[in-house]
């Protein structure tokens, strides 16, 4: 599948994960955050800044208990939309 295509379908399943809010996505590790710092975090949205609208990659601890909570969780990055998060490289796990 070609990076543009692959794009359309995670946007398009990251929008439907944003209006349903069941449960707080995951993603795969992206080279260009998850080092330093960041290197054994696991990245994901928080169910509370789904259900806020709001687009920050934070970082758990592998193995962290209610990492659906943004309470103390760290920053990784943060959008203003779906679309710029998708097209920085974050793809769903």
């Amino acid at each position: 599948m070609n990076s543009m295509n692959n794009n359309s379908l995670q946007i398009k399943s990251l929008k439907a994960i944003f209006q349903e809010a069941s449960y707080a996505p995951l993603f795969k590790r992206n080279p260009k955050y998850c080092v330093r710092q960041f290197a054994n975090l696991t990245p994901y949205i928080s169910y509370d800044d789904l259900k806020n609208s709001r687009y920050i990659i934070r970082g758990s601890a592998i193995g962290t208990k209610n990492a659906n909570t943004s309470e103390r969780r760290i920053v990784i990055v943060e959008y203003a939309n779906i679309d710029e998060l998708i097209n920085d490289g974050w793809q769903l796990d």
